[in-house]
């Protein structure tokens, strides 16, 4: 898969750094599935980016047609295998323990196309280390 060709993208994770990176990515016109554990995560979630995308309506930044738009191209879920079963960018945004991390992206590995290409948003984490699971 090349990046320019990415048209699905997979969040997973619904905390700051998750619904923050859908929502630029729906900005940008992309179909965004973001997925939790749970339902309550991903409602907060929701809230986060309606409320972050109002403000960028009040300040002329966009539209309220874009907004309508951007929320239409996010979908959320707690669900990993429908979130990444067709999705050609998958990035991780969950909490930072390696054990957490590999358990995820073994099942990705498994769920996920072969060609996504496979991103994390760690800060702190060796990416080596995190992707010998897959």
């Amino acid at each position: 898969m090349r990046a320019d060709h990415v048209q699905r993208v997979a969040v997973l994770g619904a905390g700051v750094m998750g619904h923050g990176i859908a929502q630029v990515a729906a900005v940008a016109g992309y179909n965004v599935t973001v997925r939790d554990i749970a339902q309550e995560f991903l409602a907060k979630a929701e809230e986060g980016v309606r409320g972050s995308l109002g403000k960028l309506v009040e300040r002329g930044r966009l539209s309220p047609e874009e907004m309508k738009a951007t929320l239409g191209r996010i979908r959320f879920t707690v669900d990993l295998d429908e979130a990444v079963r067709d999705a050609q960018l998958v990035v991780e945004a969950i909490p930072e323990k390696m054990s957490i991390k590999h358990s995820v992206w073994k099942e990705v590995a498994s769920k996920a196309p072969k060609d996504s290409i496979l991103a994390s948003n760690t800060s702190s984490l060796s990416i080596t280390e995190i992707a010998e699971v897959i």
